[in-house]
């Protein structure tokens, strides 16, 4: 074989995992000590076995890596990292994240061709933690699917057209944000702000423009934000269906204890949640268009178009996608342990994230299948060139590795991230490099050993020549019957002509 060893490695260390990443791995993983010792508390406190697995999981998490390593190319493919999946877990936060973006992404994208979409944020009064239970698990729940049927003009308001919005779909995500009040007794009071944010697909060409003045305009005396006419309604909208659902939620809810449970009527706190409203008779609190009209102001909301530039999109796409709850309070101090019991009871077994309209139930490919397959390709045919050594290391291991420079570790998602930010201009000139020239006249003159032309020439290969028409097939079968995929002579000789 005539391999370039040192301009290979040089090209892996662009897409391996870097040691900023296992740095910030480190810090996630101190945090994740200190839910950990919350969550054994909670089993301690209310002796549910659930909470102790979850802290011992959340401390384990990232902490065991299992990979091969592959000495004569200096490579190790990760092959497992333990996950504890917590919503508490600062590492499973962040894929989880990455997971959903790149499964929606493509979708959202594909839909701002037909429809303008805009970033809607719905928030609600903060609350304190006796009421955050019933916010979260019903009230905005609730609120949110009745605000979509009216948009689709399944519950109508008399008076209100709002098919002239052209709804076509939403996706929203929850978050609760928090702030301490240090009282003159030197006792703490939090208060919780659970809001909501939206990505709403309308029709093209709507105009919101933004003209008026309330108080949510003010940022402690400060002008900072007008809103359009469609916000002002919108705000008076939402404040009518969240409190007619406080309502109803107010049954399900108050009398029960943090961990659901109803109360006993000899309970102190039984019936302690809020006053229940006198309604004076069955139109107290129904959304209507004289209600709405009788409103002077509802609940902050704001709308803004997502504007059609990637980098912005990426961003207002990342606000609907990012954390359902912060770790820190608003003046960026980590949360006791007291704060932590309601945010956890609040968002136990709640849907964070849900899409209505076309986006119900919505399935999106996470990621470009022939890149999947180009890498079960390139770890056999590492394998079939090197014998791979199992080794189990912890983080500490794999930062020192990285550090030292004696191990390169990578894996499908770096691969795949490579691919993303990989500048258009080098994919083009990778693709172009391949016109007019036919599988069997490919040879190593025409490619610098790196990943990019490696991967578009596999493309022009599979495409265009038999060598691997059928390596999905014969992938599927290898799958099936547990055993590592072979690649032929003809195979193997082609990707030694690349790496």
């Amino acid at each position: 074989m005539n391999i370039d060893f040192e301009s290979i490695l040089k090209s892996y260390e662009d897409y391996s995992i870097s040691y900023e990443e296992i740095v910030d791995a480190e810090n996630r993983t101190a945090y994740n000590v200190i839910v950990s010792e919350y969550l054994f508390r909670l089993h301690e406190e209310y002796s549910k076995w659930n909470y102790l697995s979850e802290s011992q999981r959340l401390f384990d998490c990232s902490k065991k890596w299992l990979i091969d390593n592959y000495p004569k190319f200096n490579i190790s493919d990760v092959r497992f990292v333990s996950h504890c999946r917590s919503k508490w877990c600062l590492h499973c936060q962040k894929l989880r994240q990455a997971s959903r973006l790149a499964r929606f992404e493509p979708l959202l994208t594909e839909t701002a061709e037909r429809y303008d979409l805009y970033h809607i944020v719905l928030t609600v009064p903060n609350v304190p933690g006796v009421k955050l239970k019933a916010i979260c698990k019903k009230v905005l729940p609730q609120a949110f699917k009745r605000l979509v049927r009216i948009f689709r003009s399944k519950d109508k308001i008399k008076g209100l057209d709002m098919s002239r919005y052209g709804f076509h779909a939403a996706l929203r995500s929850m978050e609760i944000t928090y702030k301490d009040k240090y009282l003159k007794d030197v006792s703490v009071v939090t208060s919780y702000h659970p809001h909501l944010h939206c990505i709403f697909a309308l029709k093209k060409g709507l105009d919101f423009e933004k003209v008026h003045e309330n108080d949510f305009s003010y940022d402690y005396g400060t002008l900072k934000t007008l809103y359009s006419d469609f916000e002002i309604m919108l705000q008076k909208l939402w404040r009518l269906i969240v409190d007619s659902e406080l309502d109803a939620a107010y049954n399900s809810v108050a009398m029960t204890d943090a961990l659901g449970d109803p109360l006993p009527k000899s309970h102190p706190n039984y019936g302690k949640f809020v006053e229940k409203p006198k309604k004076k008779n069955k139109k107290d609190g129904a959304v209507t268009l004289k209600a709405l009209n009788a409103l002077e102001q509802g609940y902050s909301c704001k709308a803004d178009l997502i504007e059609h530039d990637e980098e912005d999109n990426r961003k207002d796409f990342l606000e609907v996608f990012k954390y359902a709850c912060k770790c820190t309070s608003e003046d960026a101090r980590l949360f006791i342990y007291e704060q932590f019991k309601w945010l956890y009871f609040a968002l136990e077994n709640v849907h964070v994230m849900q899409g209505y309209g076309a986006w119900a139930r919505v399935k999106c490919d996470e990621e470009d299948e022939s890149l999947g397959e180009f890498y079960k390709i390139f770890i056999s045919y590492l394998r079939q060139r090197d014998i791979p050594i199992p080794q189990v290391l912890n983080l500490a291991d794999v930062k020192k590795h990285i550090e030292d420079k004696s191990m390169i570790f990578i894996t499908r998602k770096c691969i795949k991230q490579w691919l993303k930010r990989s500048d258009e201009a080098v994919r083009q000139a990778a693709e172009t490099a391949f016109e007019g020239v036919k599988p069997a006249e490919l040879k190593p003159r025409y490619f610098s050993a790196n990943f990019t032309t490696a991967y578009y020439r596999f493309l022009k290969c599979r495409n265009d020549s038999p060598l691997f028409a059928d390596i999905r097939e014969r992938e599927e079968k290898s799958r099936q019957e547990k055993q590592l995929l072979v690649l032929s002579s003809e195979q193997m000789s082609f990707l030694d002509s690349i790496f």
